[in-house]
């Protein structure tokens, strides 16, 4: 005769612990934290944004516009430089403007209408750029009003950073 011995049946309680989702949770974002980091730092951006001096350029040449002071405007252009303005629907069908002397006499000219005006431009938002060639957007018009137009403006740059050629594509959306 055999006998059989019966082991009473083991019952094993887990227990959840809910500072082990928390820990889970937290390693789990600072592993996203840690890959956006890196994403961004080696340069996955999307292409053709302009780099943080042409931007500032930008900013700084629109920003002398803003204060009406065309002098410091047209610092930002080569002694040589070329401006040419297309007016798609204004007054100025295509006006070429040639050497710093002369654009900042242009610029003065803009700043002027729109001190009278009323007026100010507004920058885009974005600066984008392929090797020397920056383009932005901007509008003008009196603030908190629709724009009276519209402007895409694209710049080469020389070796230093000034503009030696400037293309301006203007659109009235309503003449003053």
């Amino acid at each position: 005769m055999s006998t059989t011995t019966h082991l009473p049946q083991a019952h094993v309680r887990r227990r959840f612990n809910p500072w082990l989702v928390v820990v889970g949770l937290a390693a789990a974002l600072l592993a996203l934290g840690a890959w956006v980091a890196i994403d961004r730092a080696t340069g996955n951006e999307p292409e053709n944004l302009a780099s943080s001096e042409v931007v500032a350029m930008v900013k700084a040449m629109n920003g002398a516009y803003e204060a009406n002071d065309a002098k410091v405007a047209a610092a930002f252009y080569a002694k040589d430089a070329i401006m040419e303005e297309t007016d798609v629907n204004g007054p100025k069908a295509h006006l070429v403007t040639t050497g710093r002397g002369q654009i900042l006499m242009r610029w003065q000219e803009g700043v002027d209408w729109f001190q009278q005006s009323g007026w100010r431009p507004d920058v885009g938002s974005g600066v984008i750029q392929t090797g020397r060639l920056v383009a932005s957007t901007q509008t003008f018009g009196v603030p908190g009003e629709e724009p009276n137009g519209e402007a895409v403006v694209v710049a080469e740059l020389d070796e230093s950073g000034k503009i030696v050629h400037e293309w301006a594509i203007v659109r009235w959306l309503r003449w003053p």
